[in-house]
């Protein structure tokens, strides 16, 4: 959001840290938990969900890249989850993460986010940025922008889609800066023809800066 001048430097870490205790704060005190998917078709994914959710509470969270998405819910219904999805032939693997994050679970966060969003100085993108939740790049007015933001929380991430939003757009590079390569892998298996490089420490980020302009 600093590189494509939504917000200033400060502005984005603050708002970054802001939104984390914001879910963490949302997580404590509910029993919930996320697992990964992989090998399960949709159709049968959403069976799955539905045979261990009494209560509906078992979502698609994240939809990584083919053949793998992420579910979270109450913990007693995703332990029944990774039941239903091996045997229905699938791999389920739990995450250690505490919260349901971007699910119905997270709604109580928009509003916190959306009130600290109000008070800052929002510009439209000098370049496309995409959101995760639409698969598409953010809208250039302020309203649209913070209601974007506001409603990712407790919406599910939209990663491969977006990934070949991007694709179509003419975006052949992506280069992921963070701890590990989860994502990397993502655009791998998203998309085998683009390039999908990561930056971790200044070894890696030399290295990639070199691979750019060469």
């Amino acid at each position: 959001l600093e590189a494509a001048g939504v917000f200033t430097a400060k502005q984005a870490i603050e708002l970054a840290a802001y939104r984390g205790k914001a879910m963490a704060d949302a997580a404590n005190g509910i029993d919930c938990g996320m697992t990964a998917v992989l090998n399960l078709d949709r159709e049968t994914l959403a069976q799955c969900c539905e045979q261990a959710s009494a209560l509906g509470c078992v979502q698609i969270c994240n939809y990584n890249c083919p053949g793998q998405v992420s579910c979270a819910g109450s913990a007693a219904e995703i332990d029944d989850f990774c039941a239903a999805v091996r045997q229905a032939g699938g791999r389920a693997v739990k995450l250690p993460v505490s919260g349901a994050f971007h699910t119905p679970y997270m709604a109580q966060v928009a509003p916190v986010l959306r009130a600290a969003l109000d008070g800052a100085d929002v510009s439209a993108p000098a370049i496309p940025l995409y959101a995760n939740r639409t698969a598409s790049p953010y809208p250039a007015d302020r309203a649209g922008i913070l209601d974007c933001m506001t409603l990712q929380v407790c919406s599910p991430v939209r990663w491969e889609s977006t990934l070949r939003a991007m694709w179509t757009a003419g975006i052949t590079t992506f280069v992921e800066v963070g701890a590990g390569h989860t994502l990397t892998g993502f655009v791998s298996r998203t998309l085998p023809e683009a390039r999908a490089l990561t930056v971790n420490d200044i070894p890696s980020f030399e290295a990639v800066c070199r691979e750019l302009t060469e």
